[in-house]
């Protein structure tokens, strides 16, 4: 996409923004609306938009003029109640998993005390290996407004 729109005449410049787990941003900078819109309807933008369909989320800004607002989705952005729902669907089973075999290790000890230790493993799982994993498996979906766009950040 960048090389393309770098090659359409009237391209002033390319921006990438990445964010952290894999989201890219990318930001085409036209001598006018116009050769914007030559780009956009150019068989080249054709194909590549066709390409880029198998990404989940688009969100797509125009702006005119030398001073410009963008606004950049993010986790942020995310829907609540789906963030919570795609939460709670891998907490629980690991959770249920992690409190049977503590339970059965340590049946003895006080209920505290086992939940200390299941809560430890859980806090661990949840930071390094569940919610890593669970954003990006989610993302597409938690981030999607009504219409399948990415949501605009919070102000």
């Amino acid at each position: 996409m960048e090389g393309s729109a770098a090659a359409a005449p009237g391209h002033r410049t390319s921006l990438r923004l990445e964010q952290a787990g894999g989201v890219f941003h990318l930001v085409h900078q036209f001598a006018g609306a116009a050769e914007r819109d030559r780009w956009f309807h150019s068989p080249d933008f054709g194909r590549l938009n066709e390409e880029a369909k198998r990404f989940p989320l688009e969100r797509r800004q125009m702006a005119e003029g030398r001073v410009t607002h963008l606004v950049v989705p993010s986790e942020s952005a995310a829907n609540r109640w789906r963030t919570f729902l795609a939460t709670w669907i891998a907490v629980f089973p690991v959770l249920l998993v992690l409190s049977t075999s503590v339970r059965a290790a340590a049946g003895g000890l006080p209920q505290p005390v086992q939940l200390l230790f299941s809560s430890l493993m859980l806090t661990a799982l949840l930071q390094f290996v569940i919610m890593p994993r669970v954003q990006r498996f989610a993302r597409p979906w938690t981030l999607a407004d009504s219409d399948g766009q990415a949501r605009a950040g919070r102000a």
